[in-house]
């Protein structure tokens, strides 16, 4: 830990980014992973034997320091500012992210997720991070192309099941997609549905179908706990498309629509509960507080409350802020009503002395693993990467 902010209404720690430190893409990456209930509570409980490798130990420790400076708050008192070089130091020592460079937030959260998977010793199918990641983040899904051509009715382009850790989406894409739906008709999942069947494969002819044209139907035998969109901006986007294309992201989510018979899961709807945000090099992210029911805006050590969603996105319009990547949790309600509690068992040892986490978010899932969803093939790519921030 170490320092103190101002802004004594809100407990949550900040996280410190000193001259030279570039530590703005860790920290929003951080502040996701903490605030992310299932995660940070997986985290927790996992077995000493699995909690070997040293940026789990090193993440584990930072996120008790923030528990600890948010208990040890008091109404009225400032908040601490927690500092996370011994995260960076462990980065440094085993992956390519070195100390006082920038670096993007994306690979960072691809790279934590390479490190769960390796510290859990885990191989799974194909695309998995791991037990711990994949039952957090993990969508498991396979895809074919069904003809429905009288006389043919051939299955192609059959991909098994594997596991995507969050579903890709072109934000002028989505802007257009919306403009066929009348407005306040859809919910966000079917919205999703319509730009993602954009995405056309052929009747395979060489596997002996007949060449018409269908999107390809996927099949969802697993939902995650924390569902995670990646949105891809154009370059030189103005405070315009940012703010008409905000205005399509729903505070809530059906995953059902977006898969052949829908999700073989019990909880498919999901709450907009925290977001990635850059502006040029600098990263902030925004994060729900459940307990205040309002959100919070991190930006390393300064902590600030901005209001509802609405006012989420007047502020990203005015300062051209672009969120690109989306958290939506599944609501425990008695999270919500009592603050959040380390949950059973699920099949993991808990630590003897586990720190209790705090009720306030219905938080941050941070997610930028590889293998991207059924997006349309121009929303894969990222047409602009996120910067190196600092």
């Amino acid at each position: 830990g170490g320092g103190h902010g101002s802004m004594p209404g809100v407990s949550n720690a900040g996280l410190a980014n000193e001259t030279g430190e570039y530590n703005c893409f860790l920290n929003v990456v951080v502040q996701c992973l903490y605030n992310c209930r299932d995660f940070r509570n997986s985290v927790w409980e996992l077995p000493a034997y699995e909690a070997e490798h040293p940026v789990v130990v090193a993440l584990r420790k930072l996120f008790m320091d923030m528990q600890q400076a948010e208990s040890g708050w008091q109404p009225g008192g400032q908040r601490a500012v927690v500092n996370p070089t011994a995260l960076r130091e462990a980065l440094d020592s085993v992956t390519q992210f070195k100390q006082q460079e920038m670096n993007d937030a994306n690979e960072l959260l691809d790279t934590l997720y390479e490190c769960f998977k390796k510290a859990q010793s885990s191989a799974g199918a194909e695309g998995s991070r791991g037990v711990l990641v994949d039952s957090v983040f993990g969508l498991r899904v396979s895809e074919q192309v069904n003809c429905r051509q009288p006389g043919c009715g051939k299955r192609t382009h059959i991909i098994g099941a594997h596991w995507e850790h969050l579903l890709v989406v072109n934000t002028m894409a989505l802007t257009f997609a919306a403009y066929g739906i009348p407005e306040g008709s859809a919910d966000m999942g079917r919205l999703l549905r319509t730009l993602f069947d954009q995405e056309q494969k052929m009747c395979d002819k060489d596997m002996g179908g007949c060449g018409t044209a269908y999107p390809p139907e996927r099949a969802c035998e697993a939902a995650p706990r924390v569902l995670t969109l990646q949105l891809v901006w154009n370059q030189a986007v103005a405070s315009a498309e940012i703010e008409g294309a905000l205005q399509h992201v729903q505070e809530t989510v059906d995953v059902n629509p977006l898969y052949a018979g829908g999700c073989e899961v019990a909880d498919t709807t999901y709450q907009l509960s925290s977001a990635v945000a850059y502006y040029g090099q600098h990263y902030m992210a925004f994060v729900h507080n459940t307990k205040l029911n309002t959100w919070l805006l991190f930006d390393d050590a300064s902590v600030s409350v901005v209001g509802s969603w609405q006012d989420v996105i007047k502020k990203c319009t005015a300062g051209k802020i672009q969120p690109s990547v989306l958290f939506y949790q599944t609501v425990d309600l008695l999270a919500v009503g009592t603050g959040a509690r380390l949950p059973a068992g699920q099949g993991m040892l808990q630590l003897p002395h586990a720190p209790m986490p705090m009720g306030m978010p219905a938080g941050m899932a941070a997610a930028a693993a590889a293998g991207g969803p059924g997006g349309a093939p121009w929303a894969r790519p990222a047409a602009v990467a996120m910067p190196a921030g600092v």
